[in-house]
């Protein structure tokens, strides 16, 4: 029970020290999270949709939607692969002034998790387990979409990053009967892309708490908790680009329901603090929602 405790509070400590990661910028540098599932040891595929909005102290309103396909499968024990291929539509409207859209396929990404233990006491009163993994982002989506005036969209408004990106990610569950905590971190590094644009690397964590309730042959899990995320300003030509970045934090109120092999669920993210690009950008709320089937 003491070592539970001790790798517990290591994991919490650590998400919550390095814990930001800004993905508030831009369409395709976002930050990735798990979550935790009763069901970690099955394959699953299923599709993610997910909203996020912003507002610049210049009334622009900024639109970020993608409905994700992703996937989880176990080519060998404790070895967990992930994919997501995202689709995004992208708006920006501000008054007086054409409401901008884009839509296409966004930066693919694949990951790989290695179960690193998944131990429970003699009782099963007490169980836990620790993943970690990490995985790289793909230049799948179009960077070089071009506005009416034949000139490039910004970099935070096109599909992609165009750059190849890597990510790292640790996995940690904690769970007394029906009861449990899950922390989630992830530090994505961001490289150069053709137009001499980099983003600034990105940090994200999870807390959550979660209670499993079934009712029959249908099982609810209920989650709150908090998740915080940052990043490092962004660099054209070596050259640090002023207002950009930033730090957020949100409240995170979620929902899984199982059926048989069948998921569906939804988590709802209200912000709580934030300062992004120089306080000159505001998070709004979010919400994710998705379908999974497992086998």
């Amino acid at each position: 029970m003491k070592k539970i405790i001790f790798t517990l509070v290591i994991i919490l400590l650590f998400s919550y020290q390095t814990s930001y990661a800004c993905d508030g910028c831009g369409g395709g540098a976002g930050s990735y999270y798990f979550g935790v599932s009763p069901l970690f040891t099955k394959n699953f595929v299923g599709i993610r949709y997910r909203h996020r909005s912003f507002t610049s102290n210049l009334g622009t309103q900024q639109s970020f939607q993608n409905a994700e396909l992703w996937g989880r499968f176990y080519p060998m024990k404790n070895l967990q692969i992930w994919a997501f291929v995202p689709y995004n539509f992208n708006s920006q409207t501000q008054i007086n002034v054409p409401t901008k859209k884009l839509s296409g396929l966004g930066d693919i990404t694949v990951m790989a998790n290695y179960q690193i233990f998944n131990k429970k006491d003699s009782s099963s009163t007490w169980k836990h387990n620790l993943l970690l993994g990490g995985g790289v982002k793909l230049p799948t989506g179009n960077y070089q979409n071009k506005d009416e005036n034949n000139k490039l969209t910004d970099v935070n408004f096109q599909m992609g990053t165009g750059s190849l990106d890597f990510i790292l990610n640790a996995n940690y569950t904690l769970r007394y009967k029906k009861i449990g905590l899950n922390a989630n971190f992830s530090y994505q590094i961001n490289t150069e892309n053709s137009r001499m644009h980099q983003f600034g690397n990105r940090t994200s964590a999870l807390l959550s708490m979660f209670y499993v309730h079934k009712i029959g042959q249908i099982a609810l899990m209920p989650s709150a908790g908090i998740f915080v995320e940052s990043s490092k300003g962004d660099k054209q030509s070596g050259i640090s680009v002023t207002e950009t970045g930033g730090k957020a934090t949100f409240a995170n109120l979620g929902l899984e329901t199982y059926y048989k092999q069948f998921s569906v669920g939804f988590q709802y993210q209200n912000p709580m603090s934030q300062n992004l690009q120089g306080s000159t950008m505001k998070a709004n709320n979010r919400l994710v929602a998705h379908f999974m089937v497992m086998f």
